[in-house]
């Protein structure tokens, strides 16, 4: 991290030094790997930013396109509600022509909880992103409905945060996530056998987050929020409720 602010310093200090009125700023952006572009990208993640910075040069927009691994979409961020005030489908074609942009996204947030976006846009998102992300933290709602961990399955995911899902009609010998540590769920819908079915799927959690959990039989109009539920997960060291 020092490494990189040392670059992004040398570039804002060569503004002052430039021979013929034309900054050296260019030359020194280009000297610099396109990779280490790509890790200073990451670490913004903001996809405001991302993009800004992406367009003011040549080796930023490669770096954009072939080595950005985090992005982060927050449309609930009060602070900038540039994106929470674009229409749904305007939103809808800057988050998909955005990640479509990308080849190797590990780390990706999408906050769009204010928007109902479509099923088809959000469907080709995760199924763009799924088999390099190791980090998803997804809180859309969709129109219709659609089910992350059926999408997302079998893939090297890590670290899961779902909001507002439901989860029914888990199967038996559910192993859809092999690499899993943790996993946080917002406001699911579930019951306690699915849930139980679901967590003794997952060989390798340790941190499993409840919030505001839904409980009840599959009947979508039973659910509750005052039950006891008894979980089953040997591996499990870090539970939050």
């Amino acid at each position: 991290m020092y490494g990189l602010k040392m670059e992004m310093n040398v570039i804002k200090k060569s503004r002052v030094h430039s021979p013929n009125g034309i900054t050296s700023e260019e030359g020194l952006v280009e000297k610099l790997p396109v990779e280490i572009i790509g890790e200073i990208l990451s670490r913004v993640g903001v996809v405001r930013d991302v993009i800004r910075a992406s367009l003011t040069r040549r080796k930023w927009r490669e770096a954009f396109c072939k080595h950005l691994h985090t992005l982060s979409f927050d449309v609930s961020d009060d602070d900038d509600p540039v994106y929470s005030e674009l229409p749904t489908a305007d939103l809808e074609v800057l988050i998909t022509k955005t990640i479509f942009q990308t080849t190797g996204l590990q780390k990706l947030s999408i906050v769009t909880y204010r928007h109902k976006v479509s099923a088809v846009a959000a469907l080709g998102w995760l199924m763009f992103t799924r088999e390099t992300l190791s980090e998803l933290f997804y809180r859309v709602i969709t129109s219709p409905t659609i089910s992350v961990l059926d999408i997302c399955g079998r893939r090297k995911l890590k670290t899961l945060s779902l909001q507002a899902e439901t989860i029914i009609g888990v199967e038996h010998g559910f192993h859809r996530f092999p690499c899993l540590t943790s996993l946080c769920l917002i406001r699911c819908r579930t019951s306690e056998e699915d849930l139980n079915r679901l967590l003794l799927a997952l060989p390798k959690l340790d941190c499993l987050e409840l919030r505001d959990p839904q409980f009840g039989v599959v009947d979508e109009h039973n659910f509750s929020e005052r039950v006891t539920v008894k979980l089953h997960l040997p591996t499990l060291k870090t539970p939050f409720y």
